[in-house]
């Protein structure tokens, strides 16, 4: 962006006497704070080149509060009187030019850019929201250009959409199902962007263990301004087998889904989102040994959180979270159901949980890394089991089986050491991690105690080791090794001192 060209002073180099300085075009910040900040001082003598260096602070404090197109310039004047003027161009956008050639629409990616021009001071942060924002957009590449402006002031800004990937998706194996529906599981997802130009993506997923379970997901979401929201639907049926296979145990399990977020932070190093959904659960379980039988309830809950993260500078540290409150009502539809209920767990009715991550992350310059991960639940009241949290699994205590320890309140935390392993790169294309673990947890079974145990807490303590590769043809896979510590049994799968957890994917 130019600057008004700005005419000496006076003919030659000599001093004058300043006895005042004085501002004009600031709005931001008060002219008394500005002349401080400039360095002033009255009634002294001045070159042009001194004031230009006292203009220059004002500008420079102007871009460490994130005005980057600000400037401050001395304009031709008459100083006969001693007072001397600095007029301060805050910084705008003036036009903005967008060649879409992309799939997402005109007014989609414009109501992105809303609150960039104006009469009001453009911000390095404002800027850095609305095209990270357009880069988010699915399949999607924006790519911007400043160039000066037609009015003094003024920065014009050229965006450039194009085209990315107008679909993706992945393959997945792995052996981290519940050992009586099925450990060993196959899924596919399958995303679709810009079927109507809206910034949205349809998708769907597909998960199943063979005969002992069958999962499949579709959902729908697009933009409205910055404000995504969705759909969504899922069905799941399972069979037990294993020691349970005699009793004839199925069930499904239907949820639909409506959901929103919106960006209140967007920015390279920090983001920070706002989140609602409402879910109707439908759950259809029966018993089809000896006398058969049948359990329906159906669960519907509102749920409304923030989810974030932050990087530091030397992007070596960074800081994940997420608080979420749920106010829900479990609705037992069998009478024998719920007069059981009525005289032991209660959960039946109105109930409210908080749910919490935070996770840490410091990388060396060698590529070391220390991972922290904390989650957990509080309750307000006994839940249904479909709202219990789990400790074991996969994402939790590694060294138990999934669905291990479920209660309605629990806190798990994870140690977790990486180290690149360059060795393997000998014999796979690809970047390989060795890793090092310490997973613990614990948790309430029932938030109010109504029977012999129902009370009893539990905790689960597990350490191991593991790897991790990643190759440049989008192929990922893991393997990990966990050992109990400490003589707490399983009970939702055999007992065993150790386990090992596998999973492969082919993303597209």
């Amino acid at each position: 962006m130019e600057a008004p060209v700005q005419p000496p002073i006076n003919a030659n180099t000599q001093a004058v006497m300043v006895r005042t300085l004085t501002l004009d075009g600031n709005r931001v910040f008060g002219s008394a704070d500005l002349v401080r900040i400039s360095g002033f001082n009255p009634d002294t003598l001045y070159t042009l080149e001194e004031l230009r260096q006292l203009a220059a602070k004002v500008t420079a404090h102007y871009h460490r509060h994130g005005y980057f197109l600000a400037q401050t310039v001395i304009p031709a004047q008459d100083i006969t009187e001693g007072v001397v003027r600095f007029t301060v161009l805050e910084g705008r956008i003036g036009a903005i030019r967008l060649n879409n050639q992309s799939g997402v629409a005109d007014q989609v990616a414009t109501a992105l850019l809303q609150g960039l021009q104006g009469a009001e001071a453009t911000t390095k942060a404002a800027l850095e929201r609305s095209l990270l924002l357009l880069n988010d957009l699915p399949g999607t590449r924006a790519h911007s250009i400043l160039r000066p402006g037609t009015a003094p002031g003024t920065a014009d800004l050229q965006l450039n959409l194009t085209t990315g990937s107008g679909t993706s998706g992945s393959v997945e194996a792995d052996n981290q199902g519940n050992h009586y529906t099925g450990t060993y599981r196959l899924g596919t997802a399958l995303y679709v962007n810009e079927l109507l130009g809206w910034g949205d993506v349809a998708s769907v997923r597909i998960l199943t263990s063979g005969e002992g379970l069958t999962y499949g997901r579709a959902s729908y979401q697009a933009l409205a301004g910055s404000t995504t929201v969705g759909l969504a639907a899922s069905s799941l049926y399972y069979r037990l087998g294993g020691a349970f296979a005699n009793l004839q145990s199925t069930g499904t399990a239907m949820t639909s889904t409506l959901y929103a977020s919106y960006p209140l932070v967007r920015a390279r190093r920090q983001n920070l989102s706002a989140h609602w959904a409402m879910d109707s659960k439908d759950f259809d379980d029966r018993t089809g040994a000896g006398t058969p039988s049948q359990n329906r309830k159906r669960v519907q809950n509102h749920t409304a959180g923030l989810k974030g993260n932050r990087q530091d500078e030397r992007n070596s540290s960074s800081v994940q979270y997420a608080l979420s409150w749920t106010h829900g009502t479990i609705d037992l539809q069998e009478a024998t159901t719920r007069s059981n209920d009525a005289i032991t767990a209660q959960s039946n009715g109105d109930f409210d949980k908080l749910a919490y991550s935070l996770s840490w992350l410091q990388e060396s310059p060698a590529k070391r890394s220390l991972h922290i991960n904390l989650s957990g639940q509080f309750a307000s009241k006994n839940l249904d089991a479909s709202e219990k949290f789990s400790l074991g699994g996969s994402g939790g205590v590694r060294a138990y089986p999934a669905g291990e320890a479920s209660g309605d309140e629990g806190v798990i935390l994870t140690l977790e050491g990486r180290t690149p392993w360059p060795a393997m790169s000998q014999y796979l294309a690809g970047a390989a991690q060795a890793v090092a673990f310490v997973d613990m947890g614990s948790e309430m079974p029932n938030k109010n105690a109504w029977g012999t145990g129902s009370s009893t807490r539990r905790s689960l303590y597990g350490m191991g080791f593991g790897l991790n590769f990643t190759s440049p043809s989008k192929w990922t896979a893991s393997a990990y090794c966990a050992f109990k510590l400490g003589d707490e049994t399983a009970t939702s799968a055999p007992d065993a001192t150790w386990r090992l957890w596998l999973q492969a994917a082919k993303y597209f």
